[in-house]
């Protein structure tokens, strides 16, 4: 006599198709070698592209965004003959800051006249420089003798610049 089961009795095979092989996995497309280099460099060309802007745009694109003021050239406008606050053209010290950005510059007035005189208002004269603000506010009076020093806040161009600041002062 024989054990064993036979027909419909008889254990399947799980996980095997018609061949009892076993089932592959499905297939997982891939690119191309010449397609994933493409695909690389373009990554790489956004990235550069991303830091030269943000580059740009923090001040950190050299020479471009570079504000060079090579001197300041304080003009004087007086009442009269008498320059009580110095020449009435002065060539002052420059700065270097960046293209876009607000700095800080002060100027020191000191009366030799021996009235009081006022320093009425002050304005920019180069093209691309706005000036924000006056500390402390004008007009201002400085005494026989008397010193005062005058901080402006500037707003720079937002391209490069490389020369001299021209500022009028008004008086009387």
């Amino acid at each position: 006599m024989r054990l064993g089961l036979s027909g419909r009795n008889a254990p399947r095979s799980v996980g095997r198709g018609k061949d009892s092989s076993p089932q592959s996995s499905p297939r997982v497309p891939t690119l191309k070698p010449g397609i994933t280099r493409r695909v690389g460099i373009v990554v790489v060309v956004i990235i550069v592209i991303v830091i030269a802007a943000l580059a740009v745009v923090w001040g950190l694109g050299g020479s471009a965004s570079k504000v060079q003021v090579t001197a300041v050239n304080l003009q004087i406008g007086y009442s009269g003959i008498i320059t009580y606050f110095g020449p009435d053209t002065q060539s002052l010290p420059g700065a270097t800051t960046i293209g876009g950005h607000r700095f800080s510059y002060t100027i020191n007035f000191t009366n030799s006249g021996i009235l009081s005189h006022s320093v009425n208002s002050i304005g920019l004269m180069t093209n691309g420089f706005t000036l924000i603000s006056e500390s402390p506010p004008l007009p201002v009076t400085v005494a026989a003798g008397g010193k005062v020093s005058i901080t402006l806040t500037i707003q720079t161009p937002t391209s490069g610049f490389d020369g001299p600041l021209a500022i009028g002062v008004f008086t009387t």
